[in-house]
């Protein structure tokens, strides 16, 4: 029993929460993950305007994997293939902060960043654990 309640707190410990966010001024006041999924991989056409972090970062490892279930190697694959379609993925921005700032000067951006990098001026759209899947 004690080495359940230590696995458990562990999890819990060094579980990452993220959260997709955009400016309190923009007029959309949350999204599902299906959304999500075909705003990133431009399946649906929108305003929004969707905002990546580079690569290696862990938040877009965690976004990756739980809200586009899909891994780096074959989201490479598909981007080569949307290249020729016309299309481009979303914008890479290289740092959280960065991000932040694009999303609080353009109204219709969203992206993805710790929860505890929050700051003043920013919603929330949406919000998972790196534990969920």
């Amino acid at each position: 029993m004690k080495y359940i309640i230590l696995s458990i707190t562990s999890i819990v410990l060094y579980s990452n929460t993220f959260v997709v966010i955009t400016s309190n001024h923009s007029n959309i006041a949350s999204i599902d993950k299906k959304e999500l999924q075909a705003i990133y991989l431009s399946k649906k056409h929108t305003n929004l305007i969707p905002i990546n972090l580079p690569f290696n970062s862990i938040q877009r490892d965690s976004f990756e994997s739980s809200i586009l279930n899909i891994s780096h190697t074959k989201l490479n694959s598909y981007w080569i293939k949307q290249h020729y379609l016309g299309k481009r993925p979303p914008k890479v921005i290289k740092s959280q902060k960065g991000v932040l700032l694009f999303i609080t000067k353009i109204p219709n951006s969203i992206g993805y960043i710790d929860k505890k990098s929050l700051i003043k001026d920013i919603k929330i759209l949406y919000e998972w654990s790196d534990n969920e899947k």
